[in-house]
Order: structure tokens, then sequence, then C-alpha cells
């Protein structure tokens, strides 16, 4: 049986972050950024936190790209929604231990790098405004202590 740990999306000092719960808390008291995990977890401080008014705003006006991850033992999967930039200026770096997702279009500049494996391999799909990664972790076979898998 799985942990019980349940993410979902906020805005702290106008960034998306997820709020978390472990079941088992009475509350929700905890956030982390959305490419960090449940061990990145800090504290809520509510007057980081916007109101519903402010996220109405912040959704109507902002240029921050919505971000969302999923990830499992074999895959990490990345979606930014890149707000009307050109897919030809949206630049994918892969590096070792990371991948960056870029663009400085219309005096616009954004970047976010991703934690990865360092043997990970890495696609990319841009597609209406959406780019996609996918990072595959290396799953090599565990060799047992005879050596064989």
């Amino acid at each position: 049986m799985g942990t019980g740990i349940v993410d979902f999306p906020a805005i702290r000092l106008g960034r998306i972050v997820n709020l978390c719960w472990r079941m088992g808390e009475k509350r929700i008291r905890y956030w982390h950024a959305v490419d960090e995990g449940y061990f990145y977890r800090k504290l809520i401080k509510p007057e980081e936190f916007y109101d519903e008014e402010q996220i109405l705003q912040y959704v109507i006006t902002s240029r921050e790209p919505l971000i969302e991850i999923d990830e499992t033992e074999e895959t990490k999967h990345i979606i930014v929604e890149t707000r009307g930039v050109p897919e030809e200026e949206v630049k994918v770096q892969h590096n070792v231990g990371s991948v960056e997702v870029s663009w400085n279009w219309s005096g616009w500049s954004f970047a976010r790098s991703f934690r990865i494996d360092k043997d990970a391999i890495v696609s990319v799909v841009k597609n209406n405004g959406i780019v996609e990664v996918t990072i595959s972790k290396n799953q090599q076979p565990r060799l047992s202590r005879e050596g064989r898998a």
C-alpha cells in the first residue's frame, strides 16, 4: 500500500506550487515546488499564498507558464504550457542531471530546470503551445550475488 500522498496546485508568492497532504494528517500544512517531491515539503505560511480573487487575477494576467509533473518509477513526465510563445522559440536543453526548458521571446524570458537522473533518456514533443518532456529512467536489471539478472 502507498503512503497516501495528495498534491494539488496553489499559488505562492506568484509561482505555482503544490500543496501536500499525507494520509493521517489532520489538515494541509505543507507545500513544495512542482519539480520537487514529498521530501522537500515546507511549512505553509498563509500570508505567502494567494486567495481566490488573487488567483483569478493571476490566471488572467500572469505570463508564468503552467507546469505539471507526473512521475512514476519508470518515467517523469513534464508538461509546460508556453502561454503563446512560438514553438521555435522554446528551447529544451538536456544536461547531465537536469533538463532546462527556456525561452526569450518578445521581451519575456523564462527558464526552469528539472532534476533528473544523470543517465536518463529524454524525449521532447512541442505541439500547440505545450512542451512535453518525457524522462525515462535507466532501469538496468539488478544483478544477483551470482552475477545473473
